[in-house]
């Protein structure tokens, strides 16, 4: 985790906000379905957070679960891509024990409240290629493997760009108001209404 006591005096001037995000050890489909995972039976083999005070990002394993749940309460904000359905409730599973977060913005659940429910079209990769120009690096399905052939580093790679990319569209929404839509228009967020001061 990343040493707060060492945070600069114009840092601590801003809302400290984190973005993060995990893979999982094994799939759904190797633990029984996606609620098996969801109570974190499929472990987890990393967690990426980056951290605004710090600008950097923390790499936490199967070992250091518990101290990526600290940084994670640590923040004003913790900003996710379905985070609320599924990385905090993998996390709780894992830890046996319930996060305690101060603030949880979802980018997914900003998409979802815009456009009046679940529809395709709107992951990750999905709207990050329409508004950054950009997107994922590889696939989730493919992190098991990774960490089966020890491929550390290109599996935290890939857990690290989500993760960017999470950042990024929210400093466009930020910026622009919204992100774009799978009609191609500029699809309108409701951001909370502190967003300004979080520093991204």
């Amino acid at each position: 985790m990343a040493d707060l006591r060492s945070i600069n005096q114009e840092a601590r001037g801003k809302s400290h906000v984190v973005v993060f995000d995990i893979e999982t050890r094994r799939l759904a489909a190797e633990v029984g379905g996606w609620d098996a995972l969801r109570k974190g039976e499929g472990g987890i083999s990393c967690i990426v957070v980056w951290d605004n005070y710090t600008d950097s990002h923390n790499i936490y394993t199967s070992r250091t679960l518990e101290a990526a749940g600290r940084h994670l309460e640590s923040a004003e904000y913790v900003l996710s891509f379905n985070g609320i359905e599924f990385d905090v409730p993998v996390l709780e599973g894992c830890l046996k024990r319930r996060l305690v977060l101060n603030g949880h913005c979802d980018l997914l659940q900003l998409v979802w409240n815009s456009i009046s429910g679940r529809r395709k079209g709107n992951r990750l990769d999905e709207i990050a290629k329409r508004t950054l120009g950009r997107g994922k690096i590889g696939t989730g399905a493919s992190a098991p493997t990774l960490a089966d052939e020890g491929r550390w580093d290109e599996l935290y790679a890939y857990c690290a760009n989500d993760v960017f990319l999470t950042r990024d569209l929210f400093k466009f929404a930020g910026e622009h108001g919204g992100v774009v839509g799978a009609d191609g228009n500029l699809l309108h967020l409701h951001l909370p209404l502190e967003f300004s001061e979080w520093g991204l």
